[in-house]
This record gives C-alpha cells, structure tokens and sequence, in this order.
C-alpha cells in the first residue's frame, strides 16, 4: 500500500511537471481541475495501466498543442520561422509516439475532399479489437484488395444495417441522410455510383460482385456481421464499398483524430496545421 502511495506522488508530481507544455495562463486557470482529473483515473485505472498512460499522453500530445498554438495566434508570434519551427516539433512529437498508440499516414487521393485533403498529414488512433466503431465517423483500414495499401473513409453502415443510394442520397434502415460533410462536383449523372445498388457497370472487382450477389435484398445492400460499410467524403469521386464491397472488422487500424501537418504542393496550409478532425452527425429525414 505505501508503494503504491509513493508510486501514486511520483507520478503526480511529473504530471505536474508535463503542464508546463500549456500556456501559462491556461495552467493558472485549468493546471488544478487537471491535476485533480489526472489522479482520479490513475486511481480509478486497472492494472497493469498501460491503456490508461496510453490515452493520457494522447490527450497531453493534442490539447498541449491545440492550446498552444491557440496561444500563439492570440499573442501575433505567428511568424514563418516561428510557425515552421512548431510544426517541426510537432512532427516529431508525432513520429514519436506513433510506434506506442498512434499512427501517422499522409492523404494522397481525393475520395475524402471535403474532410481530408491531399498533402494532410494525419494522426490515427489506434482501434483494437474490442473497441466500438461509430456510424458516420472517419475511420482507416487496410485496403481489402491490398493489404498493403491504408484507405480512409466514413463509416455508412454497421452489421445488419440497409444501406442504398437514391439520387445520390444515402438511404440507410428507412432513413435520408442530410450530411454536412459531403460534396457532390461531378457533371454527368451515373447510375450505378449514384443510385446504388442499381445497374451495376460491368468493371467491378470481385469482391464488389460478391456483395451485389449475396447481400442485396430488396433494392439494399444489408451489411453482414464483422463487416463495415465505407463511403468517401468526395462521393462522385470516391472507389469505396459500392465498387470493392465491405470492409473487414479486422482491417480497421483506427479512427483519424488530427491533421498535424498539411502541404500543398511545397506550400505549408497553416490554417489546417493542428486541425482536429470532426463533424456534424448527418441528419436522418423521410425519403
């Protein structure tokens, strides 16, 4: 029990330590409330803790950087060597504890515009098995056709869930969804992409054939158990499930949680540098 005492203070005490990371007005309002936050989950933790230091170095890493930088912009130090010499550090922060909790990945298509441009440099959060994926919520997974290969998408439907397209509308179990973070660009209507799952082209991996064979009951593709349904952000320009089909439960590496870094060609975008990732949930109406 003293150990545990003397365990419980040390680490207290580095906390304590790591706040320096914050602007100092923030710590003289908030430094307390999180010490006091801090110790009640290291207590409230289960052994051995590993997830608990996991997802407290996590939300150090984000908000320390997130206030900082807010910090930053309220003080005019942006200038371009000072900028550059944080988003420096913050890569290497980032590269850093990716091997431990987080992955680092860089956008290089436009199925997800909208949300995620080409040159976004993004951190994931691991997934592991047990853990709940959300409707609606980005998520990465390996490719099912190239495993090798890491996509991003958004979460359209969970097992069980009826999923069609009508004009470009997602249909899902009865319901429209009005969603916020979509974007439409293309000219010329397709029947297949945009009233899925009708009329399937005649090009269409196997995989995606498989799933029109098999899952389609009643004009809807019905997503079966350990299976996921992913659409791109971008969607008159996206490959996703209604081409390649469902993708695997165990293919989900984590859910994106922070652009960290963002190029355009050699120009660094600074207002997407720290761009924490989130949207509005869609709205579901009547059909």
């Amino acid at each position: 029990m003293k150990r545990e005492s003397v365990r419980t203070a040390v680490l207290c005490r580095v906390y304590a330590i790591l706040l320096y990371a914050y602007p100092k007005e923030f710590r003289k309002q908030f430094g307390g409330e999180m010490r006091q936050i801090f110790l009640d989950r290291w207590r409230a933790a289960s052994a051995p803790r590993m997830l608990f230091f996991s997802e407290m170095a996590k939300d150090w890493i984000l908000s320390s950087s997130k206030e900082r930088m807010a910090n930053m912009k309220m003080a005019s130090l942006r200038s371009p060597l000072r900028n550059l010499a944080v988003a420096a550090a913050t890569l290497l922060v980032c590269l850093f504890v990716s091997t431990a909790f987080l992955h680092a990945y860089v956008i290089s298509s436009a199925s997800m515009e909208g949300s995620l441009q080409i040159g976004d440099h993004i951190l994931v959060g691991k997934v592991g098995p047990g853990r709940e994926i959300r409707r609606d919520g980005l998520v990465t997974f390996r490719y099912p056709t190239d495993e090798s290969k890491i996509f991003v998408k958004r979460v359209i439907g969970l097992p069980g869930d009826h999923i069609r397209l009508a004009g470009k509308q997602v249909i899902r179990n009865g319901r429209r969804l009005s969603e916020p973070y979509v974007q439409h660009n293309a000219s010329r209507a397709d029947a297949f992409r945009d009233n899925f799952p009708a009329d399937p082209p005649t090009l269409i991996p196997a995989r995606g054939l498989d799933m029109l064979a098999h899952h389609v009951s009643g004009g809807e593709v019905i997503v079966p158990a350990g299976s996921l349904f992913v659409l791109g952000d971008n969607r008159d320009d996206s490959a996703d499930s209604r081409y390649w089909g469902f993708v695997p439960r165990e293919n989900v590496v984590g859910r994106p949680l922070l652009v960290y870094l963002s190029y355009a060609g050699t120009r660094i975008r600074w207002n997407r540098t720290l761009h924490f990732l989130g949207s509005a949930p869609p709205t579901e109406l009547q059909p």
